[in-house]
């Protein structure tokens, strides 16, 4: 995830692509260009072998060529070197990189408005636990330096530093994406920033054996699969950008080539709508606003956030109302209840050590949101099992998602409140 802290990472369900091995020696003449890195051009031979591990003249080779390739496949120079470390698994989890730096309560209400994490759980536990083991290879621009995780036996996989080396190019060429204050935010512009790095890696996977000699390719392994098993619509709302961020970069180029998507960096998207159906970009950040009619006992504690259209069909998703066809990484983000969505705004209220929120939705007219509506009722009475108390209003017993939620349609418009109980609702949201 481009920027996740101070990272970028590259995670392992997403690497696709295979190599065949070769090993020979090349060198390179100078001047220094597009496709030729420190003596190397970009289809070298290397003398390299890497069942005995790899030494540090032969990781200095693979790094200059595959910064080559980088070149050639980006169409653009590298203005510096950048440091790659090797490490095992065992000591990445020792550096104990975090993958939610901003994690607070706000947040855990978040995740539990998406019925995807419990109110008793904090979410930095579960998204550390989902990608700390699931992690390839990682940039920290503080450092310029990409580490790659490699297994026990040696290894490396240069498709991995390939993805990463184009972190390291944006990072080079200002090619970054402004911090973010919302979830969907953050995930459009990740969508940029990975959906870059994805394509490249994939273009270079698709000229190995052909055109290239490669190296063969190595798993670090390690994922967490107890934790993706376990909170599956976290792990597919992250992986958004890993997933879409390629097709919407591929629409980019088809507009404008490289140059469209180096343009994207001065507007990226906004908006997962835009990552997820590129003919509405750009479409600039949507406005939506929550009047706070809270009484005295409750009061909003956070800025407003936005879940937007990935998260609202990984809701769904997760809860048994949308089937996919695949393991839920490969394909798009489609849904009868989440396609229509144009702006969403999640306001987190506190009474004392009790939490509620309010969720509003606009949609593109009043037969989208009524499908949304629709979904959310089945999802409440269906798979929470709710009861339906009065008009538009739920009570759910039991469970992580214990609750009170009244659901409210206004044309185009949903809002959903949610409380400790029935009462609570007024309190937050008169």
């Amino acid at each position: 995830m481009r920027r996740a802290g101070v990272l970028a990472v590259a995670v392992c369900a997403l690497l696709a692509g295979c190599s065949v091995g070769y090993t020979g020696s090349t060198t390179a003449p100078e001047p220094d260009r597009i496709g030729w890195e420190d003596g190397y051009r970009a289809n070298a031979t290397l003398n390299v072998t890497t069942g005995d591990g790899i030494d540090e003249r032969e990781l200095d080779a693979i790094v200059a060529r595959t910064t080559a390739r980088v070149e050639l496949l980006r169409g653009a120079e590298f203005d510096g070197n950048v440091t790659v470390e090797l490490l095992t698994r065992a000591e990445y989890r020792a550096l104990n990189l975090s993958f939610t730096p901003t994690a607070d309560r706000a947040t855990d209400q978040r995740w539990e408005a998406a019925f995807m994490i419990g109110e008793r759980t904090e979410s930095e536990r579960v998204i550390d636990a989902l990608f700390g083991g699931a992690v390839a290879g990682y940039y920290r621009p503080s450092e310029n330096e990409i580490g790659l995780v490699v297994p026990e036996e040696g290894g490396i996989d240069t498709q991995t530093l390939a993805h990463e080396l184009v972190h390291a190019l944006q990072d080079q060429r200002g090619w970054n994406v402004p911090a973010r204050a919302t979830l969907d935010g953050r995930l459009a512009g990740q969508g940029l920033t990975e959906g870059e790095a994805v394509a490249v890696e994939r273009a270079y996977a698709a000229r190995c054996g052909d055109e290239w000699t490669c190296l063969p390719r190595t798993r670090a392994g390690g994922g967490n699969v107890s934790a993706i098993v376990s909170y599956q619509g976290v792990y597919l709302t992250y992986l958004a950008p890993y997933v879409a961020g390629p097709t919407f970069v591929a629409a980019l180029r088809d507009r404008g080539g490289w140059a469209a998507v180096t343009d994207a960096y001065d507007r990226p998207p906004a908006t997962t709508r835009e990552l997820l159906d590129p003919a509405a970009y750009p479409a600039g950040t949507p406005v939506l606003a929550v009047a706070d009619r809270s009484n005295g006992d409750w009061e909003r504690y956070a800025d407003a956030d936005s879940l937007g259209r990935a998260t609202v069909h990984s809701v769904f998703w997760t809860n048994g109302l949308v089937s996919r066809d695949d393991d839920a990484i490969e394909t798009d983000y489609d849904d009868p209840y989440s396609d229509g969505l144009v702006a969403d705004r999640f306001v987190p209220y506190r009474d004392g050590t009790a939490d509620g929120y309010v969720w509003r939705l606009r949609f593109a007219n009043a037969s989208e949101a009524a499908e949304f509506a629709d979904g959310y009722d089945l999802l409440l009475r269906l798979r929470l099992d709710g009861e339906r108390v009065g008009e538009g209003v739920y009570v759910v017993d039991d469970g992580p998602f214990a609750d009170a939620f009244r659901l409210e349609r206004s044309g185009a418009t949903v809002t959903v409140v949610n409380g400790p109980t029935v009462d609570d609702l007024e309190g937050i949201h008169g």
